[in-house]
């Protein structure tokens, strides 16, 4: 199960639903792909095939460390604006180097910066751009 919290702003009707984590359909990587652009799904799935690597989640198999993929809150550079998006990192198991990790980019070419769910009410809202965020509430996903 995901964990997140609501975020309003006090200044402002902003609101952003803010979670992380995986749900019920993030047994497989393949099951949660649909999400990333195209040119991502392409890669990763190059990758797999190329290393030879599970796709099932290793959150459930303590032993592996090959595969991380969760949503995970990321702030556009300019506007501020928070977003959940997919998460995903590859490793070679037999070298346990790096061969993937999601790097979401503006059409500009800045990187979207990844924050965790705790930082996410302690950012500057991104509707009138005061320091006014609060957390309103929980929220459990699956």
């Amino acid at each position: 199960m995901g964990q997140g919290i609501i975020i309003k702003c006090k200044k402002c009707n902003y609101e952003f639903e803010a979670i992380e984590g995986i749900g019920m359909m993030f047994d497989d990587l393949m099951n949660v792909m649909d999400g990333l652009p195209e040119y991502m799904q392409k890669e990763i799935k190059q990758l797999v095939e190329q290393n030879n690597l599970l796709t099932y989640n290793s959150f459930f198999d303590s032993d592996r460390k090959d595969l991380l993929f969760e949503n995970r809150i990321f702030v556009h550079p300019a506007t501020g604006r928070m977003t959940v998006k997919l998460y995903v990192e590859l490793y070679n198991p037999e070298a346990k180097e790096l061969l993937y990790k999601t790097i979401y980019k503006t059409k500009g070419g800045k990187e979207y910066k990844m924050i965790r769910i705790s930082d996410a009410k302690n950012m500057m809202c991104p509707k009138c751009k005061k320091q006014t965020l609060y957390e309103s509430g929980p929220i459990l996903w699956d």
